[in-house]
Parts: C-alpha cells; sequence; structure tokens
C-alpha cells in the first residue's frame, strides 16, 4: 500500500484496508515524505491496547507483521526526527487507521493448527494398519502350520486345504493394500514433516525478528521519551522567546515613539535630517491645466511683403512674411517678437483665405498700441478681432532677418482652444522613487552631448561617451561633484525637454568654464533637467564616476540608491482623492463626464445649457453656490453665482451648467458636442462630490500599497518623488545625530 506524508501533515492512504481476503499473507507500505524530509530518520509508531510501540522505517518502506496485523484496526503515526548541531528536529504526522483485512487475523497460528493436528490423525491410522498387518501376518503363520497339518492328513482333509488356500489369498490381497496405503501415508507423513520443519525454521525467523522489533520499538519508545521532553523544553523555550519577542517589540516601538517625527509635503520631497528607519508615504490626487496656450504663431519665414490692399504676396528683399496662423475673434490675444528693430503689421483673411483687411480697416480690431502694430523698439502688444469672419492672420516685418521669432498666446480653456486636464493615474499607475542625496542613476554609456551654447547641443552616439541625466526642481542650487580621473573631458548642460537618442535639445545651455575643479555648483532657474557628459576616450568607463545633490554646499560622493514603487490606479485620482490601505478604498471626491452629444440637456437661455445628474444617472454634486466645484477641457470653472461668464461650466447639487459665448440653439450645442466626441477630443466636465465615491482596492493594490509602507528613508538626506503631479505626505523619524548637530550649531551661532 502507498502512504504519502504532506508538508502540512496531512496523510494520504492508496487503499482502505491492508492484506487481500483471497491471500493468507503480511502488508509492505511503500512511504513518500516531503522532499525536505529525506535525510530525517524515519519511525512508524503503533498505538494497541493503550501502548505505543515504535519501530524503523527502512529505504521508506515497513512490513506489517501478523503479530502487529492480528490487532484487526490499529492507529498509526509516523514521526521524523533530524539531529542538529544544537537542537533535535521533529516532524509529525496526522494520526491515521490502518484496517486489516480478515485473512490475516483468521491465519495468526495457522501453521500450528493445521500442521499438528493433521500429523496425529495420519500417525494414528498408520498405527492401525500396522497392527492389522501384525494380525494378519500371524494368522498367515498359523494357516501355513494347519496347512502342514492337514497335508500330512490330505486325504482327510483336502477341502478343508482348499478353503484355508482361499483365505490365505484373499488375506495376501488386503496385506498388499494396506502396504501400499501405508506407503502413501509415510510419503504424506513425510511430507508435512518437511513442511512443519520449514514452518518452525519461518517461526523461528518470525519470533527472533519480533525480538528485534521489540527491542527496537523500546529503544524507539526511549527515544521518543526523549525527544517528548525535548518537545516540552522546546516548546517552553519557545514560549519564553515568544515573550521577549513581544516584549522586544513593544520596546522598540515605544524606543521608535521617543525618536522626533518629521512631515512633508510635495512632489517631489528633499529630506535633510532623515534618518534610516521605515517611513510612511501617503499618495494623493491633484490635477493641472494650463490656461493660457502655447505659441500660436506659425514662425515660416519668406522673403517679401504683402500688399496692404489686395493681400498678395510682392517680392522684395527689404521685408519677411510669415505664413497663416489660424486665429479667432473675441478672444484676447498677446503677440512678441524677439527683434523689434523696425515696424510690423497685420494681415487678415476669412476661413477661405480670402483677404479681408490690415489693422488700419475699419471694425477690424482692438489693440493696446498707438496704430494697431508694432514699431521700432516695441517688443509685445494685446490685440482682439472683433470681426467675426476673421480665420487667418499673416505679418510682415521690416527687420528683414529670417530668424526672427514671434510668439502668440491667448487665453486658454474655452471651445476654439481647449485645455487638457492632467491627472494622477491617468496611465494606469503611478511610480514613486526613494533615493539617497545621489540623484544621478545609472548613466548612459554610448551616448554623449556634442554642441555649443551658438550652435545648439545634441544627444550623439558615441562609444566611449558617459552620461549622467538628472530631473531638476526649478530655481534650485545644486552641486555636482565628479571623479578626479575625468579631468576636463565632460561638459554640464541644462535643457528642458528629456532627450531622445540623435535629438536636438531645446533651449539647452552650457554652464561651468573652469573645469579643473572637482565640484560645481549652479541654479538650476527656470530649467527642468541637467546633463553631466563626458567623451571616455582615454578613461576606464567605470571611472567616470559623479554625484548630483540638492544643496548649497558639496558632500562627499556616494554611490545612488533606491527604492521604486509601483502602484495601480483604477480611475484617475483629482484632488483630495487618495487611497485608504486600512479600510481597503481607493476614495475619490470627483466625478468625471465626457459628453457625447447624446444627453438629455435643456436649454435655460439661448447661450446657457443644464444637464439633470440625477436624471443622467450620475451622482449628486457638492452644495457650494459661491465656489468653483468644476473643471472642463473647453470651459472654464466657475462658481454657480458666475453663471453669465461666458464658456464656463458650474455645479451645484444636481444640476451641471454650461454656457457658450454667443447664441446658440439646442440643437447646434448637441451637435458641437458630438462632433467633438466623435473627432476624439470630446468635452470633458470633472465636478465635485457632495459624498466620496469609495471603490474596493483590487489584492494588487493592497500588496503596491503595503510594500509601500516598508520604504525607508536614507540617513541625512532622502528624496522621494512621484511620477506625474500628483502629491505625495511623508511622515519619517528625523536622524538624533543630525538633529544634535543643528541644534549645536545654531547654539553655537
Amino acid at each position: 500500500m502507498k502512504i504519502i506524508i504532506y508538508q502540512n501533515r496531512e496523510v494520504y492512504k492508496e487503499e482502505s484496508k491492508i492484506g487481500n481476503d483471497s491471500e493468507n499473507k503480511v502488508e509492505t507500505l511503500e512511504f513518500e515524505f516531503p522532499e525536505e524530509y529525506e535525510d530525517f530518520t524515519k519511525y512508524i509508531e503503533f498505538q494497541i491496547k493503550g501502548e505505543k510501540y515504535v519501530d524503523l522505517i527502512e529505504d521508506n518502506k515497513y512490513v506489517i507483521t501478523r503479530e502487529v496485523a492480528k490487532y484487526g484496526k490499529i492507529k498509526t503515526q509516523v514521526v521524523l526526527k533530524k539531529n542538529t548541531e544544537n537542537d533535535v528536529m521533529i516532524f509529525k504526522s496526522d494520526v491515521f487507521t490502518l484496517t486489516v483485512s480478515n485473512s490475516i487475523n483468521a491465519t495468526e497460528n495457522l501453521i500450528y493448527t493445521v500442521g499438528v493436528d493433521l500429523i496425529e490423525k495420519i500417525v494414528t491410522k498408520n498405527n492401525e494398519q500396522d497392527t492389522r498387518l501384525n494380525n494378519l501376518e500371524l494368522d498367515n503363520t498359523t494357516n501355513k502350520e494347519n496347512i502342514s497339518n492337514l497335508q500330512n492328513d490330505n486325504t482327510t482333509n483336502k477341502s478343508d486345504i482348499k478353503s484355508l488356500q482361499d483365505d490365505n489369498e484373499v488375506n495376501k490381497t488386503d496385506i498388499s493394500n494396506i502396504k501400499q496405503e501405508q506407503t502413501t501415508q509415510n510419503i504424506n507423513i513425510s511430507n508435512l514433516q518437511t513442511d512443519n520443519t520449514s514452518n518452525k525454521s519461518k517461526i523461528l525467523v518470525l519470533e527472533a525478528k519480533n525480538t528485534k522489533q521489540d527491542t527496537n520499538i523500546q529503544k524507539n519508545a526511549e527515544s521518543i521519551a526523549e525527544i517528548n521532553a525535548k518537545d516540552t523544553a522546546q516548546d517552553s523555550l519557545i514560549e519564553e522567546l515568544q515573550t521577549k519577542v513581544v516584549n522586544l517589540e513593544a520596546e522598540n516601538t515605544s524606543l521608535k515613539n521617543q525618536i522626533p517625527s518629521g512631515e512633508a509635503t510635495g512632489n517631489p520631497i528633499h529630506l535633510s535630517d532623515s534618518s534610516d528607519m521605515e517611513c510612511e508615504i501617503v499618495v494623493k490626487g491633484n490635477a493641472e491645466q494650463e490656461t493660457v496656450t502655447d505659441n500660436l504663431f506659425n514662425n515660416t519665414w519668406e522673403q517679401g511683403l504683402i500688399m496692404s490692399e489686395t493681400g498678395e504676396n510682392i517680392d522684395s528683399d527689404v521685408m519677411i512674411r510669415s505664413n497663416y496662423t489660424r486665429i479667432f475673434p473675441n478672444h484676447l490675444y498677446n503677440i512678441s517678437r524677439n527683434k523689434y528693430s523696425s515696424y510690423m503689421s497685420y494681415r487678415f483673411y476669412d476661413k477661405d483665405k480670402k483677404f479681408l483687411g490690415t489693422q488700419l480697416t475699419e471694425g477690424m480690431m482692438t489693440y493696446s498700441t498707438s496704430d494697431g502694430r508694432m514699431n521700432a523698439n516695441e517688443s509685445s502688444m494685446t490685440f482682439t478681432i472683433v470681426n467675426t469672419n476673421v480665420a487667418y492672420m499673416r505679418v510682415t516685418d521690416a527687420s528683414n532677418d529670417l530668424s526672427t521669432i514671434y510668439t502668440l498666446t491667448t487665453e486658454a480653456i474655452n471651445p476654439d482652444y481647449p485645455s487638457e486636464i492632467v491627472t494622477v493615474g491617468q496611465n494606469g499607475s503611478v511610480e514613486i522613487e526613494v533615493c539617497n542625496k545621489n540623484l544621478f542613476e545609472s548613466p548612459l554609456i554610448g551616448y554623449a552631448i556634442m554642441g555649443s551654447n551658438t550652435e545648439g547641443f545634441n544627444v550623439n552616439k558615441i562609444s566611449n561617451g558617459v552620461t549622467y541625466i538628472a530631473k531638476l526642481k526649478n530655481n534650485q542650487n545644486y552641486y555636482i561633484k565628479k571623479n578626479n580621473n575625468i579631468g576636463d573631458r565632460f561638459r554640464i548642460v541644462l535643457f528642458n525637454d528629456y532627450p531622445v537618442s540623435t535629438t536636438y535639445l531645446k533651449d539647452a545651455i552650457q554652464i561651468i568654464s573652469d573645469k579643473n575643479l572637482s565640484k560645481y555648483g549652479f541654479n538650476s532657474d527656470k530649467y527642468n533637467y541637467v546633463a553631466f557628459t563626458v567623451n571616455a576616450d582615454s578613461i576606464y568607463i567605470g571611472d567616470c564616476l559623479a554625484q548630483l545633490e540638492l544643496s548649497s554646499t558639496a558632500t562627499d560622493y556616494i554611490p545612488h540608491e533606491e527604492q521604486n514603487y509601483n502602484v495601480d490606479v483604477q480611475e484617475e485620482m483629482f484632488e483630495g482623492d487618495y487611497f485608504d490601505l486600512e479600510n481597503g478604498k481607493e476614495v475619490h471626491n470627483w466625478q468625471k463626464v465626457e459628453l457625447t452629444g447624446d444627453e438629455k440637456i435643456n436649454l435655460i437661455t439661448n447661450q446657457r445649457f443644464q444637464i439633470n445628474l440625477i436624471n443622467a444617472n450620475l451622482p449628486i454634486a457638492i452644495n457650494a453656490y459661491r465656489k468653483i466645484n468644476a473643471k472642463s477641457n473647453y470651459f472654464k470653472g466657475a462658481p454657480l453665482s458666475a453663471s453669465n461668464v461666458d464658456n464656463m461650466t458650474a455645479v451645484n447639487y444636481d444640476s451641471l451648467y454650461m454656457r457658450v459665448s454667443e447664441s446658440t440653439t439646442l440643437e447646434e450645442f448637441t451637435s458641437l458636442l458630438k462632433s467633438k466626441y466623435d473627432l476624439g477630443n470630446p468635452v470633458k466636465v470633472y465636478y465635485k462630490l457632495a459624498e466620496p465615491r469609495k471603490l474596493d482596492l483590487t489584492e494588487n493594490q493592497k500588496q503596491q500599497l503595503q510594500a509601500l509602507q516598508k520604504a525607508k528613508t536614507y540617513k541625512n538626506v532622502t528624496n522621494i518623488s512621484m511620477s506625474g503631479i500628483g502629491t505625495l505626505k511623508v511622515n519619517y523619524k528625523k536622524d538624533l545625530e543630525t538633529l544634535f548637530n543643528n541644534i549645536n550649531s545654531a547654539l553655537l551661532s
């Protein structure tokens, strides 16, 4: 029978009984143990009539003897033991029952009972045959004497002799039959004696094995008693150690609570007094939206001018003219130029690019300058197009410099100039990084930044190039410290957009002219990134070590260390949204609505529209009449009290409102919504809820947030950042040495 012992102590038996009802035999148990217990010494323990008997399991097999099998149902347990250097390892299976087939129990003393009785019967019968034979032989002798006498008296007794001869023949036949039967019985006796001798030998072997097993059982019983004693001692020791652990944890918590704590909020967060202990990091939502457009002007210039009467192009070597720039009426624009040694002027066109006039055309525009254009030494102005037919604008400039750059911006967040709202977790997750003071992560090998402040900079593939890149906080003081082996074969470049291979770095500038120093301090100003790039032709790449730290002074170099965490986000997180790990919730205080044009929309006035939230099966909004509780990519958020503001959206309790800038029918408004939805740029509205929505955290989120709670700060300096625009809140323990030094410095000063 196969028996499997599992790690959790459970036992699997291949069959319900041992033995076979049709055979008189014992049973072999074949055991299978977990791999980690293969080198343990294995015992089998039987509980019989209130006593325990233990025997050794050899080669994962054990033979059930008749001496054991005769007890029918046997409670059994497997014990594994392994001596280690300082202890004894014990494993005990669950107790299980072995049920023995009737055939084994019934044949316990079969050899003695059947063999002895049969032999006695055969011997008795054989003795009886011997007696009968002896009697017959005696009769035969007598008969012979009688025959001799009768022969002497032959004449008178012939008839008697004949009778006696007949009787003698009969007796001879009987004697032959008896001898034949006796021979058969002798053979049977011989066979039985042989079987009996064999059985006696087997019985002696079994008795010897039983004696050995009894000895082993006694020894094992003593070992088990010793093991049980050690178990008891170990249990006591474990309880004592557990008590000590509880006490130490309580003491550790008490000591930890006595260490001064710090709190910081932001993204990124820079700590200068942290200890190397666990901290608590809370992830919060946030939202950002550009309120001013990027540069709208088409800075594609060509030589020539544009006629003010017809709008036609004319060749000229004293003027430059721009390409068409899209523009809308009723928006206040701000325009500026980087070169302003001479005058400029405007040309305006309709949607079919048909010429409409200039800045001097009546009813065309309002402006902030004296004559509607920028003259010499005027670098900027504002204007508003009032002619509703205007769709395009061009510019002529007498500077005659094709490198002239114009910048045209206007207030964003309206149907003409939408502005997307950036939230936390729009890509489905957020990443949190915790690192030490060295902000330079592993460098890019095989890349270097080439160029100059006059010619610009590019990221190029160079076999021996080594480039460190790090994100900066604006207008902060930093220090870079380099390995002395680098010498002067490096440059430090500030720029705004993260570079891609062989990509031009926009608005990049090289800093640091004295390359003989080992450390360099700088202010990040308006720049978002810094690169420390080395041409390592004569330097082992592994020696190109550098450190960037957010500090006004340089400190000793240490390698960059970091911890990275990722947290899934079910729905993008707005201001005030957060994770509640204790209660297993992702909490949202804002609702997002994408309008398709198919909603039930009510016309309030010829410019103002309303959606009933209850009828739209949307959650109720906060009831705050004079506060801004809504945002949109196409409409400005405004309080409901300012419902007369053009291009606005507002919300209050059960209603969402939108107002456009000109008279619009309900059909025109829903068509506007539908067209933007069909183009993949739907109108989105976010509004603040009266009651937060709480989503159940997924199991993956729970594991991620639990891992985040085990994040540790670094001694003295820790930098914590999160991808995107989210906000972090960190509770941490301060470093006592740093705290003491700061207090001491303050007292000495």
